[in-house]
């Protein structure tokens, strides 16, 4: 099964081969997650799958095994960094977001079902170490970007309050801030910036929660950044991806019409200038 035969499902609107059973199909699709090689996991073969979930293929009890399989996945090498099983943890987490996608429209899940998949996420987001975003000759890895559209996905859903939507923004404070080896420069801080967006969106989250959160993330030792926290490319890398988070989610707010949460501006622009080391000049 090439990239050939996916690509004359997709030219046939995604139909099942009369041939083939959907079993087969989706082993095949699954096993092709993890592989290293980008043609065949990041191929047509993955629109098909992304396709079939969408379009009622699968039933509410394939589809929640499908998620458990994926949620399985997460542990493979969870820890190692610059291996290849990146590839598989961080595909299944984009196959798991398009399952929790398919319920926020249709819903299948039950909310002890829907919060396990959240823990599951959560915790893959706290212990996930590989960082890194595109791999030469290998293609994307995205562990950071894939787990904020997990993030997106889980504020939108009809069961998280905001006790809930507090530990999806605290989670993402929790990465920026804690130690990294990669600066973010694949749109991980956008899409960051566009979970807690939607997560903002729900209304629910309070002032005085939202305004202490940003300022852990501008000032996460509690005091103001200096010359000094730049001894390392480690702490460049950390003060980079707190500082990018800040402006995309400033600019996303600003430029949402309507904002949901205008009276926050003022906030991130305090936030963005307590981590200002003198380009932004008061007159």
């Amino acid at each position: 099964m090439d990239s050939t035969f996916w690509q004359l499902i997709k030219e046939k609107d995604f139909a099942i081969p009369s041939n083939y059973s959907i079993e087969v199909l989706t082993e095949y699709l699954l096993t092709a997650l993890g592989n290293p090689d980008p043609a065949i996991r990041e191929g047509p073969n993955h629109e098909v799958l992304e396709t079939w979930i969408h379009r009622g293929v699968y039933s509410a009890d394939a589809l929640q095994t499908m998620a458990n399989q994926m949620v399985k996945n997460l542990q493979v090498g969870l820890g190692e960094v610059g291996s290849d099983a990146v590839f598989l943890r961080t595909f299944s987490l984009l196959i798991l977001t398009e399952i929790l996608q398919e319920d926020n429209e249709r819903p299948f899940l039950t909310e002890n079902e829907l919060r396990y998949f959240m823990e599951c996420g959560l915790t893959y987001l706290k212990e996930e170490q590989d960082a890194r975003g595109y791999v030469a000759g290998n293609g994307w890895a995205h562990a950071v970007a894939h787990a904020a559209d997990l993030l997106m996905v889980l504020a939108r859903n009809r069961f998280l309050m905001e006790v809930d939507l507090e530990r999806l923004l605290q989670a993402v404070a929790d990465k920026l801030i804690g130690p990294t080896t990669c600066a973010y420069l694949y749109e991980e801080d956008e899409r960051l910036a566009y979970a807690t967006l939607s997560a903002l969106r729900r209304n629910l989250l309070q002032q005085p929660f939202l305004i202490h959160w940003i300022q852990q993330i501008a000032r996460p030792s509690g005091v103001p950044w200096s010359i000094t926290t730049f001894y390392t490319p480690e702490q460049t890398f950390r003060y980079s991806n707190l500082k990018c988070f800040l402006r995309s989610l400033y600019f996303q707010l600003r430029l949402t019409s309507p904002s949901p949460q205008p009276a926050l501006l003022p906030e991130l622009e305090k936030a963005i200038r307590a981590m200002d080391r003198g380009y932004y000049e008061l007159t």
